[in-house]
C-alpha cells in the first residue's frame, strides 16, 4: 500500500511541476515573448552580436572588399556555384545562408561567430580529425551536393 501511495505522490509532483513550468512559460510569453528586445541591456549582455562592416572602421581596402565578397558568396552561393553559376556549375542551387542565416551573422541562426576557434576537431561521421577547410568542403560536398572529395591538407 505504501508503494502505491509513493507512486501516486510522485506522479502528482511530476504533473504539478509540468503545470507550473507551463504557467511560467505562458507568463514569460505574455510579458515579452520570452525574447530580449533589440537594443535592451538584456540582449547586449546575454547574446552574441555579429560584427558589421558599417560599424567596423578598421577593415579597409582590399581586406574590406574580401569581407564583402565573402558575405556575398555566403548569401548567394548559387550565383557563383549553382546550376547556372558564374564560377562553376557544381552545386544544387542552395546558398550557404539556407543554413547559416543572414550570411552566418544571425544569433541562434547557425552563425559563424566562433567556428574557427573550434577546429581542428574530431568528426564522428568520418572518425577523423578535421580542419576548418575540410568542414567547409564537407558542407559543399554534402549540403550543396557538390559531390567532390578534396584531398586532405598536410
Amino acid at each position: 500500500m505504501k508503494l502505491k501511495w509513493l507512486l501516486v505522490l510522485s506522479t502528482v509532483i511530476v504533473v504539478l511541476l509540468i503545470v507550473a513550468e507551463a504557467v511560467n512559460h505562458s507568463h514569460k510569453t505574455k510579458e515579452g515573448d520570452g525574447v530580449a528586445k533589440q537594443g535592451s541591456s538584456e540582449e547586449q549582455d546575454s547574446a552574441w552580436l555579429a560584427p558589421t562592416l558599417s560599424s567596423d572602421l578598421r577593415t579597409v581596402g582590399k581586406e574590406r572588399e574580401m569581407v564583402q565578397y565573402g558575405q556575398d558568396l555566403i548569401a548567394h552561393t548559387a550565383k557563383y556555384f549553382g546550376p547556372k553559376g558564374t564560377i562553376s556549375q557544381t552545386t544544387n542551387g542552395m546558398n550557404c545562408q539556407n543554413c547559416h542565416l543572414d550570411a552566418g551573422t544571425r544569433r541562434w541562426g547557425n552563425n559563424y561567430g566562433g567556428v574557427y576557434s573550434t577546429y581542428p576537431q574530431l568528426r564522428a561521421r568520418s572518425n577523423t580529425i578535421q580542419d576548418i577547410y575540410g568542414r567547409v568542403n564537407d558542407c559543399l560536398e554534402r549540403s550543396l551536393n557538390d559531390g567532390k572529395m578534396r584531398e586532405e591538407r598536410s
